[in-house]
């Protein structure tokens, strides 16, 4: 009996799930003979039975069933080359934005409403704001999307949204401080851990978590003393430092019994 909740036509749906299957399986096939695509044929039909009703996910209040994949081959591909361009304007946008002497940083979470039923529509959505640099989604509720922007421009996406700032902003400085305090503590743990072993491979976990937490350290003060180009050549210097010694290390303990 056909469940009148689920969104499309189910033979449709059916259809072309098992006609992408048995491509996906001559792909990897390449086999031509009747025996064998006999095999691949039967092995899409049940494949696509048994994993339909997996793959129909419920929206918000259960009234709807949609299948995950059925989407608009056209739109789907309108939207991946959008959503490509707009990650290219972001990397842009980010490296300005890291290159220029003053810190263009004014990060703030804002909330944008979205006109989607569609479960999967909002997997997609949440999942492109992630991806695209300077944003990451924080929630998606039945109130709206809400995600942390990097900065609030004109020319943004947000506000091209409608996007609105929410609540205040945050000090980005305190943001960084906060973060010294926590590689710090990190770094006197490993301390403990060289210090105590118990065998060599300890000490050397140690000493590679020191290493990256340090220059860490390095990066963030140089953006807390607004010249984040010198400190980037200093933590640049102490990485290539800090590998060969590893490497020295590790030759010197080859010949060794651990």
């Amino acid at each position: 009996m056909r469940d009148k909740r689920v969104v499309g036509s189910s033979a449709v749906h059916l259809v072309s799930m098992a006609v992408l299957l048995f491509a996906f399986w001559m792909l990897l096939s390449g086999n031509t003979q009747p025996k064998f695509l006999t095999y691949g044929v039967l092995t899409a039909v049940i494949a696509t039975w048994v994993s339909y009703p997996l793959l129909l996910v419920p929206n918000g209040d259960d009234t709807k069933r949609y299948f995950v994949f059925g989407v608009n081959p056209v739109k789907l591909v309108a939207y991946v080359i959008w959503l490509f361009w707009q990650l290219v304007l972001a990397n842009i946008d980010v490296i300005r934005a890291t290159v220029r002497p003053e810190i263009e940083i004014d990060p703030c979470v804002v909330r944008f409403r979205y006109q989607t039923d569609n479960p999967m529509a909002r997997v997609v959505l949440a999942n492109s704001i992630t991806l695209t640099p300077g944003t990451v989604t924080m929630n998606v509720t039945d109130d709206g999307v809400y995600e942390v922007c990097r900065r609030k421009s004109p020319g943004s996406m947000a506000s091209r949204m409608n996007l609105r700032c929410w609540k205040g902003r945050i000090d980005v400085r305190i943001f960084f401080l906060v973060l010294m305090g926590v590689l710090l503590t990190t770094i006197g743990l490993m301390l403990q851990r060289v210090f105590q072993g118990p065998t060599i491979f300890d000490r050397m976990n140690g000493l590679g978590v020191i290493t990256a937490d340090t220059i860490l350290l390095i990066v963030l003060f140089g953006f807390l003393d607004n010249q984040p180009g010198m400190y980037v050549d200093l933590a640049m210097a102490y990485a290539m430092m800090g590998c060969l010694g590893s490497v020295v290390l590790a030759k010197y303990l080859g010949g060794k019994k651990l």
